[in-house]
């Protein structure tokens, strides 16, 4: 299907320069300045220009409220008498996208000039607007294609930059806090890049020891494959870059080096990190190289929390809830859990409200989810009086232990590695911990 042209509304009552702006070529519709508000109502204009004799105090409002009804609507502002430079400001501040004097005597070459050079980069201005609004809508669908959605206009951003990402080939760093969809980001940039055909191979950083890292990372002993060269053509995920261990870092930086000197282009290899901490403080406490972190952060993205874009959430929800559909029969959001939802904080990001929906489909008997199914701190449900009285201290003290387990699992998404994490304990004692959480379910109550 072809663009529609662009159309110009012109609001004035100078028949000369309604002639002149009709000789550039552009459509064009007239209308009294009184009719602009219902003439934008009534047909899809991209561009409006009104003529004034002189400035007024109120026009700063109407160019506010046509900004607001039409976001994407550029305005040009001609006066036969030049406002001051307050008032210019003024106007630019509500939305304008200039402001010129235009005498009602348009003879004058100089002035024909400066209005035909004010049309083009009004027309100029529109087209980029256009580009960037259809750059936004491909981005949407790819990217919802791969699990990645929101209608935000901080995810709209996000989804220009992820595309923007996939056709260059620089290292791109993604921060943003756990569980808000970092590692989605980077496999998301992959998909759509022209990399896509070759493999994308992840490195978990802060989950492997220093001497698995350097064995399998970087291929010691020499001779060795590393998962650096089984990423070549394609992409090498370090996924939680921050907790690359030290002594390892320098060589990792010169194996980088070399795979770039080598495979420049295409036959190198696309190097893609995560971290939910911030490099820049790793480097000031030197935890982390300050060479390394310039190489990997050369194109940053940041992934907001769900906290910034709570719009979001019931689309987000409903997408996790058709995962767990019984007999072709789709979930309910009940408003009751809408409401819930739209209260409820998020410290766990979009991880967390994807275990809060697989929470509420288990525990729904029907095809309607209301608050009773969602987890008691999204709820808000308090326990009823006397339901937290325990035996003795050391049950008590269990207890608590337990609910932070379990709720550093419902925030890891049930990854008992991330969870681990989160509590500042090793793998091993998390293990250890839910073992004798299990044997203690399973031991008789005493009567």
């Amino acid at each position: 299907m072809a663009p529609r042209p662009h159309s110009l509304l012109v609001a004035c009552d100078s028949q000369e320069l309604r002639q002149f702006l009709d000789r550039q070529g552009v459509p064009t519709a007239h209308c009294l300045p009184e009719q602009i508000d219902a003439r934008l109502r009534e047909a899809e204009h991209d561009a409006l220009i009104v003529a004034a004799p002189r400035y007024e105090a109120e026009l700063a409002a109407a160019v506010r409220r046509w900004k607001n009804a039409r976001p994407d609507l550029e305005v040009l502002l001609l006066f036969r008498l030049a406002p001051g430079t307050r008032e210019i400001v003024d106007l630019m501040r509500a939305g304008s996208f200039d402001v010129l004097e235009a005498p009602g005597n348009l003879q004058e070459t100089q002035v024909q000039a400066l209005l035909r050079e004010s049309m083009e980069n009004l027309l100029r201005r529109v087209e980029q607007g256009r580009a960037g609004g259809a750059d936004r809508q491909r981005a949407r669908q790819s990217l919802a294609d791969l699990g990645l959605l929101g209608e935000s206009a901080v995810m709209d951003n996000l989804f220009v930059q992820l595309l923007h990402a996939a056709r260059l080939t620089c290292p791109v760093l993604i921060s943003g806090p756990p569980g808000s969809g970092k590692r989605l980001a980077a496999h998301a940039i992959h998909a759509l890049s022209a990399r896509a055909g070759h493999p994308i191979v992840t490195v978990e950083c802060s989950s492997l020891s220093p001497a698995l890292l350097d064995s399998i990372l970087l291929g010691a002993p020499p001779g060795r494959g590393s998962l650096l060269e089984a990423a070549r053509h394609g992409t090498l995920l370090l996924n939680e870059v921050g907790g690359l261990p030290y002594g390892i870092q320098l060589e990792f930086l010169r194996r980088l080096e070399s795979a770039g000197a080598e495979g420049a282009g295409a036959a190198g290899v696309r190097i893609l990190s995560t971290t939910s901490r911030r490099l820049d403080h790793l480097v000031e406490i030197r935890a982390f190289r300050a060479d390394l972190c310039y190489r990997l952060n050369v194109l940053p993205i940041d992934i907001p929390p769900l906290a910034r874009r709570l719009e979001d959430v019931p689309l987000l929800a409903r997408y996790f809830l058709s995962r767990h559909e019984r007999d072709n029969r789709a979930f309910e959001l009940a408003p009751g859990a809408l409401e819930a939802l739209a209260r409820y904080h998020w410290p766990g990001n979009v991880s967390e409200l994807k275990a809060a929906m697989e929470h509420a489909a288990a525990h729904s008997v029907d095809d309607a989810i209301v608050p009773a199914h969602l987890p008691a701190p999204v709820s808000g449900a308090r326990p009823e009086p006397g339901e937290e009285k325990f035996s003795s201290t050391e049950l008590n003290l269990a207890r608590l232990e337990q609910q932070a387990i379990l709720r550093a699992l419902q925030v890891a998404g049930f990854d008992k590695a991330k969870a681990a994490r989160l509590l500042g304990v090793g793998k091993t004692t998390m293990y250890r911990k839910l073992k004798e959480m299990s044997a203690r379910a399973r031991r008789p109550v005493e009567s």
